[in-house]
């Protein structure tokens, strides 16, 4: 089954987090998603390369419910920001919500247009 990403969008320099550079969380970064979430983000996107493919596709269509996308999120906050996510880019998604495993998250620092 495919994980789907809940992206966040962040428009600070926060946690020393270099410009131009991909890490992998580790355990110790799993608090920064929480106090990101609830000081930080502006946006949450539904991401990972086939919901990325899928939100366009609909974007494209411009007929609400037109594509469709299956996964597994967690039963948690960011599996809820998930569902709406995806409803308010107009994909009719289904989610098997797995009670103990986390939704997959992506945080995307911006910083004056950098990634």
């Amino acid at each position: 089954m495919v994980e789907p990403l809940l992206e966040m969008r962040i428009e600070e320099e926060k946690y020393d987090i270099k410009l131009n550079n991909a890490i992998l969380a580790e355990d110790k970064h799993v608090p920064m998603y929480e106090q990101m979430a609830s000081k930080y983000i502006d946006k949450y996107i539904t991401g990972g390369a086939t919901q990325n493919a899928i939100r366009v596709a609909q974007w494209m269509l411009q007929t609400p419910g037109a594509t469709r996308f299956m996964g597994c999120i967690g039963k948690d906050k960011f599996g809820e920001e998930m569902k709406r996510a995806s409803t308010a880019a107009g994909v009719n998604a289904h989610y098997r919500e797995d009670e103990i495993a986390a939704t997959g998250t992506c945080v995307v620092c911006i910083v004056g247009g950098e990634r």
